[in-house]
């Protein structure tokens, strides 16, 4: 712990033994002046407080025995422990204000702008376009209020090798709206380096504030951040392109891969060839490993993360979809990764069982969202067994709150049914419609059929009793 906050204190006294965010000003004869006699009199007074604070924590942390706890080191009461922790959150705020190492950054990838979502209505399908295109000005907005200095979006930008061109201008002029903010952009598997004529048309019309990542070659950003890119060269690469990282001199800045693809053992979201290390990033000595190509948000170690994308796209059940607020202290250090919201619309998967005798209709309501409804798309799936005329009841009620929600769909066909003579009655007592109910409840009987067809007589005689309830009484 020791030098931990040694090494703070180095780095709030202008420490010159590396060149990544040095203290630097001019004096008078204009040398460059380094350590404490570089700070003006506010910060030397912070500067001071720190070394004090550094000196309070060894005298707290002297061990008492020789037991071990905490680091191995050093043994504390949990009230020692506390006062440590608030020490070190102090030290942490004057590294950053004095001009420590601290970077920070958003990570995001997957936005598959003009994605067609050819399962939905016309109406829905224009707002889930609009929305991923507004998701970059979101974007936007919360890296400038994390005070991140760059946003690295890690491929997938666009849903196809040959979006319409409206789309591209579009996605541009709202990255050029973040003057201060740098975009670096690397194509995916969408929109790989195959994709000749869209990435020309992006370097041509581009904002001064975008980076186009388009070869394996190092990146630097200001004085102290190397970006690592490996841009995919097709669709389906099937090979490790991150391999370059490894040899790739970077001098003593932040080293940061930027990746598209699946992970080894663990798989890829577009069903590509998965081949990229799971330890890319110890193995290269990266601070952080930027991946895109799963669409939920996933840590695959404490350095390699997956943003998911910023606007959720389907009813997979990942977790809530935005972006990744990364903070790393100093090369080296573990990075601080915070999730941060985006997405406007809640893609929500309802898998249901139900029982016959329970009350179906409240089982269903209560598994709803309660608000906000109207940005909501709700898949709902019904498996167990319900009679007829509580099937019946269920339809009813999904076709009565369909409305309430942008989207709506619901799937009973997974739905047995609980073999209750009576509710034949309600179809027809006799005749014809009777004779047909008769035979295909007798054929929703496994006995001697396959799963298949009790499954089609299932739902053709649930069908012929919601219709029979339909028609006005006589």
């Amino acid at each position: 712990m020791l030098d931990y906050i040694d090494s703070l204190v180095d780095n709030l006294a202008g420490c010159a033994k590396s060149p990544v965010e040095k203290i630097r000003h001019k004096n008078t004869s204009g040398c460059e002046a380094s350590g404490r006699n570089a700070l003006d009199q506010g910060s030397q007074k912070e500067f001071g407080m720190a070394v004090r604070c550094k000196r309070s924590l060894a005298l707290l942390t002297m061990p008492r025995s020789n037991s071990l706890d905490f680091t191995g080191q050093l043994r504390t009461s949990p009230l020692k422990l506390l006062v440590c922790r608030h020490i070190l959150k102090v030290l942490r705020w004057y590294a950053r204000d004095i001009g420590g190492y601290l970077v920070r950054f958003l990570h995001t990838a997957d936005l598959h702008l003009a994605k067609p979502f050819g399962r939905f209505d016309a109406d829905t399908q224009a707002a889930l376009r609009m929305a991923r295109l507004d998701a970059l000005r979101r974007l936007g907005e919360a890296a400038c209020a994390g005070k991140a200095e760059f946003i690295l979006i890690a491929g997938d930008t666009f849903d196809a090798e040959a979006p319409p061109s409206k789309v591209v201008r579009r996605a541009l002029d709202v990255m050029g709206e973040f003057a201060d903010l740098l975009w670096v952009l690397l194509p995916g598997n969408h929109d790989s380096l195959a994709a000749v004529d869209l990435w020309e048309r992006i370097e041509r019309d581009k904002p001064d504030n975008v980076v186009l990542a388009l070869t394996p070659d190092v990146i630097e950003i200001g004085d102290h951040v190397a970006i690592l890119p490996a841009p995919p060269t097709v669709r389906n690469p099937g090979i490790d392109l991150t391999d370059w990282m490894t040899d790739a001199s970077t001098g003593e800045r932040f080293r940061i891969g930027l990746a598209h693809g699946g992970i080894l053992d663990f798989g890829s979201e577009e069903g590509t060839v998965a081949v990229i290390r799971p330890d890319r990033a110890e193995l290269s000595n990266l601070d952080y490993l930027a991946l895109g190509d799963w669409h939920g948000q996933k840590s695959i170690t404490p350095r390699t993360w997956y943003s998911g994308s910023p606007e959720a796209d389907s009813f997979k059940g990942h977790s809530q979809a935005g972006a990744l607020l990364v903070e790393i202290a100093a090369p080296g250090n573990v990075p601080q990764v915070t999730p941060v919201p985006i997405g406007q619309f809640d893609w929500r998967l309802l898998a249901l069982d139900f029982f016959a005798g329970t009350d179906h209709v409240q089982q269903l309501i209560e598994a709803l969202p309660a608000s906000d409804r109207d940005k909501s798309l709700v898949r709902f799936e019904a498996s167990g067994r319900l009679g007829l005329l509580e099937q019946s009841q269920l339809r009813d009620t999904c076709n009565r709150i369909a409305d309430d929600f942008h989207y709506f769909e619901m799937i009973l066909d997974g739905l047995g049914i609980e073999q209750v003579v009576d509710d034949l009655d309600l179809i027809a007592t006799g005749g014809a419609l009777r004779a047909a109910a008769d035979s295909l409840f007798e054929a929703t009987d496994l006995q001697g059929r396959t799963a298949e067809d009790v499954q089609i007589a299932q739902i053709a005689l649930t069908h012929l009793f919601h219709v029979a309830q339909q028609e006005p009484s006589q």
